[in-house]
């Protein structure tokens, strides 16, 4: 199984700061993506593979950089999954984009 984490899709949207504005303890979305998985281990076998997918970098402005996305890594590394595959992008972020105040759009 693999918890998508990636290109804009909601648990993406708590990875980015273009997107995540909240001011919870969610405001770190790795921790949200990391509860996901901690529950989702303890509810399958341990041969049951699990896998997080999310992004280097969102590449567009005021998104997820991969200095905070090398970060987040760390923290989901250790989290019991199997494997973390890594990519990349995010136009669908720019849909997204208009919640986020004073954002210079642009394409990609």
């Amino acid at each position: 199984m693999q918890v998508h984490a990636a290109h804009g899709y909601l648990l993406a949207q708590f990875l980015s700061p273009l997107s995540n504005k909240r001011t919870d303890k969610y405001r770190d979305g790795a921790i949200f993506v990391r509860e996901i998985c901690e529950a989702i281990r303890v509810a399958v076998p341990s041969s049951f593979v699990v896998g997080v997918k999310m992004n280097a970098g969102d590449y567009v402005a005021g998104g997820l950089t991969e200095e905070v996305a090398l970060e987040q890594l760390a923290k989901l590394a250790t989290c019991g999954v199997d494997y973390i595959e890594v990519s990349g992008g995010c136009e669908r972020l720019l849909h997204f984009a208009r919640y986020a105040p004073a954002y210079p759009r642009h394409s990609i």
